[in-house]
């Protein structure tokens, strides 16, 4: 109670609609910040209270966003389509992101077969696909191996003999009409394969293919093909690398070798630093700098760095050639500024690139 005269103190009103706002508004700014969407506070909490907004992910967004993260999935879901085998045609894939009885597996929208025979493959995957590895292990003198058919979803085996005396064991694990198995007969069994592998792999050998000027990019014994595969890069074209290294490991019967130019192996190194700066030259922290280089394969994997915090993504050894430079906000999607540099040999290429906010 206030003595006369006085004026009692006021507290802020809080009710239940204020702490729903404030929780709302700290998970829309989360989820933003995850998806890379804009994501400063006062600017999100007017989407959230615009009549005008919609809901994806979860959260509200702005038409112009709504467009954005739509065209975005997409894209994910016809690469996706594609990588498994399904139908991936754009027109379909639209239909289905605006169809409300479409069904979601991994992330994507499909129809209801769809999604069934979806299910069917992952069960093939999880339950079928291991209790055939098993048993095939167990006769490592003729097993030679299995893969799930990216398209029908049935597993295939590889026996060197006895094949239908192998179909009828796995099929007996299984209950009628639970797996679709299809025996290929083989040539090498694994265990002949992953010998044949291991004498590439000899310390002798590989210094060998080093003197070829070549250099090992992978390879190991593939149960698809029944052979070793064996991928080298070198500078320039040569038509006699992959004959010789067959040669010399005497295998024409069971080694495949794929010879890739790079012609980024000629170069030497040096070493680069890209400060990154706004309009008034301050420093911008955690943006992404991408290099691309002008000869094909120069920088490697290693052609993407986020600025630290001083604004600087740093390459302490880069192959030395010319490269330009993009900025990116949000990686190959929101680029707010680029350049061009040479990263000389030896020595140490300094540029800076001013980018909008």
């Amino acid at each position: 109670m206030a003595g006369c005269g006085e004026v009692a103190p006021t507290t802020p009103l809080v009710t239940d609609r204020t702490v729903a706002g404030s929780l709302e508004l700290d998970r829309s700014l989360s989820i933003r910040s995850v998806n890379g969407l804009r994501a400063d506070r006062e600017w999100v909490a007017g989407v959230i209270a615009s009549p005008g907004s919609v809901v994806r992910w979860t959260v509200r967004v702005t038409l112009d966003e709504a467009r954005e993260i739509d065209e975005r999935e997409i894209g994910q879901a016809i690469a996706f389509r594609r990588s498994v085998g399904m139908l991936a045609d754009e027109g379909w894939v639209r239909s289905l992101q605006m169809n409300p009885v479409a069904e979601e597996r991994n992330g994507i929208r499909m129809s209801g077969p769809e999604a069934s025979e979806f299910d069917r493959r992952i069960h093939t995957q999880l339950d079928v696909a291991p209790a055939v590895q098993a048993y095939g292990e167990q006769h490592p003198d003729e097993w030679a191996g299995a893969w799930i058919d990216p398209i029908a979803g049935g597993v295939n085996v590889r026996f060197t003999g006895h094949l239908e005396e192998h179909r009828q064991a796995i099929l007996a694990l299984f209950g009628p009409g639970v797996a679709t198995i299809q025996v290929h007969e083989a040539r090498w069994t694994t265990a002949q394969l992953d010998a044949f592998n291991a004498t590439i792999w000899t310390p002798a050998n590989l210094r060998w293919i080093k003197d070829l000027d070549a250099q090992v990019l992978g390879g190991g014994a593939r149960v698809v093909e029944n052979d070793v595969t064996l991928t080298v890069a070198i500078p320039a074209p040569d038509d006699r690398v992959a004959a010789r290294i067959v040669k010399r490991l005497d295998g024409a019967d069971w080694l495949s070798v794929e010879v890739k130019v790079n012609p980024s192996l000629a170069l030497p190194f040096g070493a680069l630093s890209v400060k990154v700066v706004d309009a008034e030259g301050r420093h911008v922290v955690g943006v992404t700098c991408e290099l691309v280089p002008d000869v094909a394969g120069a920088g490697g994997d290693d052609t993407v760095r986020d600025s630290d915090e001083s604004g600087t993504c740093r390459w302490e050894r880069l192959h030395a050639t010319s490269y330009a430079i993009d900025i990116w906000g949000r990686f190959r999607q929101d680029r707010l500024g680029s350049g061009r540099v040479r990263v000389p040999t030896e020595a140490t290429a300094l540029i800076t690139v001013t980018v909008r906010r």
